[in-house]
């Protein structure tokens, strides 16, 4: 393998050889072999490779991206079966993009959430300006302003109240979500 080139036969034939190798493990109540630098190096590849795309350049939660992908390839490598298909990269990239894709949903969602969260609070609460500040009213107004002609300050497609957070996250302090 290359830096710029993954040899689909040569990783077909590794996965081919893995597989049965897992299966002869199963059998003998053994656990499934762990993955080996090989396959390691050619996820992070395809991951690394694939946040190029001009779809996925230029966000700024790029790591995460990458780290899902290959969390997410490592949990379904031996989910490709040999039988049935011939090519592992494009299981593999078709996971990676999958990956991504559900990465851009969250932070979404997430941005969403903020942005309601932002726009509901009350100007004074937001900004804290002393009482030699002049023109704080004015500076508070400016940020809401770019917030709502720069698609920052619209109704969420999730309203707030319907966000199921975990258990744990105290929410008796806060008002918006009684």
């Amino acid at each position: 393998m290359s830096n710029h080139y993954i040899n689909n036969k040569d990783l077909f034939e590794h996965l081919k050889i893995r597989s049965a190798e897992n299966a002869k493990r199963i059998a003998e109540g053994m656990e499934k072999l762990p993955v080996d630098r090989y396959l390691g190096e050619v996820i992070m590849a395809i991951s690394s490779r694939l946040s190029y795309m001009p779809r996925f350049i230029n966000y700024s939660y790029k790591s995460e991206m990458i780290s899902d992908a290959i969390e997410t390839c490592l949990k379904g490598i031996d989910n490709f079966d040999c039988a049935k298909y011939s090519n592992p990269f494009g299981y593999l990239t078709q996971v990676a993009f999958n990956a991504f894709v559900k990465r851009i949903k969250l932070e979404k969602k997430q941005q969403n959430i903020k942005c309601a969260l932002i726009c509901e609070m009350p100007l004074d609460e937001l900004f804290s300006t002393q009482e030699h500040d002049e023109d704080g009213v004015q500076y508070s107004h400016h940020i809401m302003s770019y917030l709502t002609e720069n698609n920052f300050a619209h109704t969420p497609s999730v309203a707030i109240k319907d966000v199921k957070l975990p258990t744990n996250v105290a929410t008796e302090f806060n008002p918006l979500f009684d």
